[in-house]
């Protein structure tokens, strides 16, 4: 195995408070990476900390307006020349064996190594999450997977062969571009291996965009679970109703984002009350809705206040 042939590339925004713990993770990694990171237009001096940090010979810092995460993950991606790539956010950090472990799982026919992760939700409560499954399937079955949730979607806990992103780039523009882009990688992808061990810590903040309060931007995750649809659709059609079956899952999250937002009744409220419950009896069967979602959706045949109370309970349950 040669030195360095994996580039680790780091999209970085206002993250100054975390951004060293980050790249000192990955400056300590026992296989040695190249390091790209992509400032977007900080403004708490992160830009800052990523020149120091370039004084290392693995590491690069490029700089370019404000123009979100996907365009970041473009920019270095466009600098990467190695076989292998992986993204780590600047928030989060990995293990010092992570990416020695990962590319010692990449066989002459893998495109894309997944690995557990341990994710830590706001008032310290933490998950360890298997979130891709085990051993080594193929790019088709690895889709599936994706499309009834057992891989998760981010581009983090990953590495690829970086010739499945010829022709590919992250949605500029969008949030939730990760939904867009891994079925697409996966489907490129000639076998997919994952291991369980939890190699990647994941944070998400108060203000991520997971957890911030409801803005139309999060209507994206909808525009990507539609166009994975037509995707499917294409290239897989026997799996097109479990696609389908994921966008209703997707509008369920929405609604959920938009009541605990504060959220009075607006017309993209009233609209996804009225799909979920006009596909959840098409769809109740399918694997692509989480197996909770089904449950509470019957709620919704009630009324959308025991819907919310129900959905609030499972939330203090499981952090989720």
């Amino acid at each position: 195995m040669k030195t360095r042939d994996i580039t680790v590339v780091v999209p970085v925004y206002n993250t100054a408070p975390w951004l060293g713990r980050c790249i000192e993770s990955l400056l300590a990694q026992t296989l040695p990476v190249n390091i790209v990171l992509v400032d977007d237009g900080s403004t708490d001096g992160s830009g800052e900390i990523c020149d120091r940090y370039a004084r290392h010979s693995n590491v690069t810092a490029r700089h370019q307006e404000n123009r979100g995460a996907a365009a970041a993950r473009n920019a270095g991606l466009a600098v990467a020349d190695t076989e292998w790539v992986g993204f780590v956010d600047s928030d989060d950090w990995v293990e010092p064996r992570m990416f020695e472990e990962l590319r010692a799982l990449a066989e002459d026919d893998v495109d894309m190594v997944c690995c557990g992760l341990i994710h830590y939700l706001p008032g310290e409560r933490t998950i360890h999450r298997n979130s891709c499954g085990d051993g080594t399937i193929s790019g088709r079955e690895a889709l599936v997977r994706f499309l009834v949730h057992t891989i998760h979607p981010a581009p983090w806990n990953k590495v690829y062969r970086q010739s499945l992103f010829s022709g590919l780039s992250f949605p500029e523009g969008r949030v939730h571009e990760d939904e867009w882009i891994m079925p697409r990688l996966l489907a490129k992808a000639r076998k997919v291996t994952h291991t369980d061990r939890a190699l990647y810590h994941y944070v998400q903040r108060e203000d991520s965009v997971m957890m911030r309060p409801y803005d139309r931007r999060a209507l994206d995750a909808l525009w990507a679970a539609s166009e994975t649809v037509a995707f499917v659709k294409e290239l897989s059609p026997e799996l097109a109703g479990i696609a389908e079956a994921r966008v209703t899952n997707v509008k369920m999250s929405l609604l959920d984002r938009m009541l605990f937002s504060g959220l009075r009744k607006d017309t993209d409220m009233v609209r996804l009350t009225a799909d979920i419950r006009a596909e959840i009896p098409r769809h109740f069967l399918s694997p692509g809705i989480r197996p909770h979602r089904k449950i509470l959706a019957l709620a919704l045949y009630v009324g959308l206040p025991l819907y919310k109370h129900l959905r609030a309970l499972a939330r203090r349950l499981t952090g989720r």
